[in-house]
């Protein structure tokens, strides 16, 4: 969708270039192939003295363009696709209940999240969550917070596959 979009934006500043360019250069109609290199026609001067030329000026303005359409283009798409995120949280020693609702109504005020929540294990501190016995168990969202406590899990292979999630590249 953004390389379509990057696209559109590309073409529909090519005839914004062209006006520029045909305004600018020395261009005739009885000598169409008599233009003054650019390098060579200063169009202002710099506060030095020194000519700046066209094509530094005109590169300057259309990448500015092009890059204020795209960031604005990104901005849209971003905000049509919310990111998904999976909290998992419970345990000891904390208020859970309430914490998985300020964190997940705190921060989607602040942006487009999706939020899937696993909450389980009560005051338990060796509870191991469901959802980390899955081997792809991160699989499908662009972010995970952990918010939980159970410190009393020993077992190390299944505290190496929650890891293991993170390490192949789940943030």
């Amino acid at each position: 969708m953004r390389l379509k979009v990057w696209f559109l934006i590309a073409f529909a500043a090519l005839p914004v270039a062209k006006r520029l360019l045909s305004k600018y250069l020395n261009v005739t109609r009885n000598e169409p192939h008599a233009v003054v290199p650019l390098a060579v026609k200063p169009i202002l001067t710099s506060h030095t003295g020194s000519p700046l030329m066209l094509h530094t000026n005109l590169f300057r303005l259309l990448t500015s363009f092009i890059f204020a359409i795209s960031l604005l283009s990104t901005a849209t798409a971003s905000a049509a696709e919310p990111l998904r995120a999976l909290l998992i949280t419970g345990g000891c020693c904390h208020d859970y209940d309430r914490q998985k609702v300020i964190l997940t109504e705190g921060i989607s005020k602040r942006a487009n999240v999706e939020w899937t929540i696993v909450h389980e294990g009560g005051k338990s501190l060796d509870h191991k969550v469901s959802i980390y016995s899955q081997p792809d168990w991160a699989k499908g969202y662009d972010v995970v917070v952990h918010n939980e406590c159970f410190a009393d899990v020993k077992d190390k292979e299944f505290v190496a596959g929650i890891l293991k999630a993170h390490a192949d590249g789940a943030p």
